[in-house]
């Protein structure tokens, strides 16, 4: 019979003189039923481990089983976003977390900056309606600016994005369609600075684009 208690195990990738290091977190028995954060009311937190195998192996031989775990893997730029769950790991850890250097190479963080930044960002401004996804297995991001998120509306402004990072900083690639409103450009800049800053504070953030777009919304053929 299992506990019903909250399990997951976490990968800090390059915790480790560039190696990952993995966690197990595991809800306290005295959690307050409905706590919003199950993670802030003193879980049992072991590890490091080498592997998450190793991990699971620790749990089935020292606890009751909870009856299902998750599990995720992230980097250490992004442990630093989660308050709650940096705090555990440098406990458990007994030391600080330092941010870690930009790579020597570049480096695609795309995938990264949206899944810490969100997938549908939502209106901004509030006239507009932005949505950034990914595409399919090997196909670029792809960002679309709508009136509101009615899929009947047209798409104002679109295109694929990349965002790469090394050591000189970080720049964005975005290629949008050559029928968008480059009235949207600057906003869809500081969207994407934002988004950026809140992963990787403090460093430089360029915007490039792969063609220049007309001033002016096609509102199609005139009466």
């Amino acid at each position: 019979m299992s506990t019903g208690l909250e399990c997951e195990f976490i990968e800090v990738q390059g915790l480790h003189n560039g190696f990952p290091l993995h966690f197990m977190i595991m809800q306290s028995r005295n959690c307050p039923v409905g706590a919003w954060d199950w993670r802030e009311h003193d879980p049992v937190v072991t590890g490091p481990f080498r592997s998450q195998r190793e991990a699971e192996l620790y749990l089935e031989r020292r606890f009751a089983n909870p009856g299902g775990f998750g599990d995720s893997s992230v980097s250490i730029e992004e442990l630093l976003t989660d308050k709650v769950l940096h705090g555990l790991i440098e406990k458990q850890l007994g030391r600080a977390i330092d941010r870690p250097l930009p790579p020597d190479q570049t480096t695609d963080v795309t995938h990264r900056v949206m899944r810490n930044g969100g997938f549908i960002v939502g209106k901004y401004p509030l006239e507009h309606h932005w949505s950034i996804k990914s595409g399919a297995a090997g196909e670029p991001w792809r960002a679309e600016v709508r009136r509101s998120w009615a899929k009947s509306d047209p798409v104002l402004l679109a295109g694929s994005l990349a965002i790469l990072r090394d050591r000189s900083g970080i720049r964005v690639e975005l290629a949008p369609e050559p029928n968008g409103d480059a009235k949207l450009l600057d906003q869809a800049e500081d969207m994407l600075k934002s988004m950026i800053g809140r992963l990787y504070p403090d460093e430089g953030v360029s915007i490039g684009l792969a063609h220049p777009l007309r001033s002016e919304p096609d509102d199609g053929p005139g009466i």
